[in-house]
This record gives C-alpha cells, structure tokens and sequence, in this order.
C-alpha cells in the first residue's frame, strides 16, 4: 500500500514538473524548462520581473492573467521574454496607475496570439523601452494580437518594433506612438493593422516625453485596415515623414479611411478603390481632397465663392446712370472696373480679395445721388383791379347814351 502511495506521488510531482502547478489566484505557476504555463485563472498585485539575460516563455494556456500594479510597471521584462497563448480563450489584463503595463528593457519581447486589455493607465500597454547608457538594443514583435483598454497608446514603439496581424480598440490618444530616443532611431514596420475605433499613428511625442525624442523615425507600412491618422511632432526629426504618410495611404485597404495632415504635399495620392481619403480635424478649413478622374487623389485649395461679387456687378450694370450725379456714377463705373478685373481662378485662400471688390462695388451702389432738377417758380396772378365806383360811372355813361338817342330819335319823327 506505502509502495502504491509513493508511485501516485512521484507520478503527480512529475506531472508538476511538467506542466505546472494548478494556479491560484496570486501565484504564477512554476517555471518548467524555462516555460511557465498557467493552468487557471492567476491575479498579480505587484511587478512580475524577467531578470536579466533570462529567457522565459509565458503561455496563458486558455486562462486570465491579471496583473494589478499602482506604479511603474505591470511586467518589466530585462531578459528575453514571449507572451504567448496556446488556445483561444483567455486574456492579459495590466492595471497600472499611473505607468504602462508591459515594458521591455531587455533585448526580446514578443507578444504572440495574446489578447492584451489595458485595464487602466497613464502610457503604454505595450512599451518597447531603449536603454541608451546600457547600450541595449530593444526588439519587440506583436504579432497575431488583440491591443485594447484605458491607455493613452497601445504601443509605445522605440527601436525596432514589428507589429502584425493586431487589431487596436482604443478611447485615448493613439494605437502606435514612435518616439525616437535622443541618439538613436526607430524602425517600426506595421502589417496589416486593423483600428476598430479612429485612431492614430503618433511620430515623436515631445510632449509627454521630452528626454526620449531627437532621434529618427522610419515608418513602413504594409496595411491598414479603419480610420488611422498618421501625425508627426513638428519639433521631432522624422525621416520619412512624407513616407510615412504615402505608405500609409498606398497600403491601404478597401473600406479604409486614412486621415492625413494638412502639410503634405503631392500631386497624386494613388489609394486602393473603397479608400476614403480625408484631411486631419484642424487642417487648414480652406484645403479639401480631390478625387480625379484616374481614381488618385490630390490636395488642394478649395475654389473661391464668387456668388457675392457676380451679383454686384449684375445690379451695378442695370443701374440708370442718367439718373446719378457725375461725382457717385465715376465711383461706381471705377468699383465695377475693378470688379470685373478680379481674377476668376482664386482660390479660397484668397476669398478676402473677392470680398473686398464686393463691398467696394456694393458701396458705391449705395452711394449713389440723384440729381436735383431746378424747375422755375410758378408766375403770381394778376393782382385784382375791380373798382366798384368805377363800375356805377360807366352804367351811368351809358344810361346818358341811351337817353341822347332816345331824343334825337323823337326829334326824327
């Protein structure tokens, strides 16, 4: 019986060995052959640290690793470290506050087939960090990955950062920031991304961090998938800023929206059909993209609005200058002549001009006096000159006319 006891224990202490203890919910399992598989649900409440020049595999093996941390970092890793999970179900949640949840100090991070949830923080759920005094080159790969949560980026990507096949789901600032360190550059390569909310691709952040920027920063993309804006730091050295922008856009993938900003240049901006093609919110109000004809795709000034000043001119033309004093009809002729020779290829940069030769002309309008007629004044009446005792004069005349020929007509007879 002791015999059959002893077999079942050595057989379950091998087991163990390989596969890891039953995890609880504050302990790792432990580490077999440099591999730590976890066999149940494991909640940390401190830093989970990779030592340096050690190797480690994490395989989440189906299950939740949660890792709560007020400060600094979730998982700090100074070795070589994979974060991996074997099947489908399962997540890696960072809680970190304020800090990012995995930082890579070491040479290697890869991030395999990991459904990462940044569950709250101040920076990154993934930040590749380069050390400069310890001359240590970062490398980090995310491939096949879910980035999500409460963090002002998904990754942070010093030195070289290969990122592949990762959907992003953030509410914050960005799914990428590069940040050039001071005297060394970044490469970042990005295939097939896949931005469930708008986002963006951030180059050089001086901002938030002020001692990590000087170096540069190249930009390769290879797909995108959702509404990304690429936006670059005015006072970061970026080489291929342009590049960056023209990658993004030659790269993208039907259904897509990629937002550009306003200060790049090109003639032709040739995108995949179903692209949308659109100027960052804050870009010059005055700018617009153009499709033409060939399906590419170009920045331009909007067209000047010339509707104001066509209808000046149309009321200064009726106008009956028969009727206007010399002085106000020579100032409306020189306001039209100055209208009419506006050119008619502004653009709307230049909308002030048009404006200026509209009120002008519509002033004049306005200004104009009519002439005054002098017309003579009426003539005054006769004055009355009816004399009453006059009248009784004259009827007595002739009451003596009529007697003298009453007489004489007796006298004949």
């Amino acid at each position: 019986m002791k015999k059959i006891k002893l077999f079942v224990f050595t057989l379950l202490a091998m087991f163990v060995a390989v596969v890891g203890v039953n995890a609880d919910d504050s302990t790792l399992p432990n580490e077999s052959d440099g591999k730590i598989t976890l066999t149940g649900d494991v909640t940390l409440n401190s830093t989970y640290e990779v030592p340096v020049d050690k190797t480690l595999t994490i395989d989440l093996n189906g299950h939740n690793l949660t890792i709560n941390q007020t400060t600094g970092y979730s998982i700090n890793n100074k070795g070589s470290l994979t974060i991996t999970n074997s099947q489908t179900d399962g997540k890696l949640t960072v809680n970190t506050r304020p800090g990012s949840g995995i930082i890579n100090n070491g040479p290697l991070l890869n991030v395999e087939n990991v459904h990462i949830l940044g569950g709250g923080g101040s920076y990154s759920v993934v930040k590749n960090q380069v050390d400069e005094q310890a001359g240590v080159s970062s490398t980090l790969n995310v491939k096949n990955s879910r980035v999500e949560g409460n963090f002002n980026y998904g990754i942070q990507a010093g030195g070289t950062v290969n990122i592949e096949n990762v959907t992003f789901s953030f509410a914050r600032r960005a799914d990428i920031v590069i940040i050039p360190a001071a005297s060394s550059n970044s490469n970042v390569t990005i295939n097939n991304i896949t931005s469930v909310k708008p986002s963006r691709i951030e180059i050089g952040d001086s901002s938030l961090f002020p001692t990590l920027t000087g170096g540069e920063a190249t930009l390769n993309i290879e797909g995108i998938n959702g509404t990304v804006d690429i936006y670059s730091y005015d006072d970061s050295t970026i080489v291929g800023d342009v590049k960056a922008t023209e990658t993004a856009l030659s790269h993208a993938k039907n259904g897509s929206k990629i937002i550009i900003p306003e200060d790049y240049v090109a003639e032709n901006i040739t995108v995949a059909e179903g692209v949308e093609v659109v100027l960052a919110t804050g870009t010059d109000p005055y700018k617009e993209v153009v499709e033409n004809e060939d399906g590419t795709y170009t920045i331009e000034y909007k067209d000047a609005d010339y509707t104001a000043l066509e209808k000046a001119i149309a009321d200064a033309q009726e106008v009956d200058k028969t009727k206007y004093t010399e002085e106000t009809v020579k100032a409306l002729e020189d306001a039209l002549t100055a209208a009419k020779a506006v050119s008619k290829t502004l653009k709307a940069n230049e909308q002030a001009t048009i404006d200026n030769a509209t009120t002008t002309l519509n002033n004049a309008i306005k200004a104009l006096a009519e002439i005054v007629v002098n017309e003579p004044a009426p003539e005054e009446p006769a004055p009355d000159t009816y004399d009453g005792g006059l009248s009784l004069v004259g009827l007595a005349v002739l009451g003596l006319g009529a007697s003298i020929f009453t007489v004489r007509k007796l006298r004949n007879n």
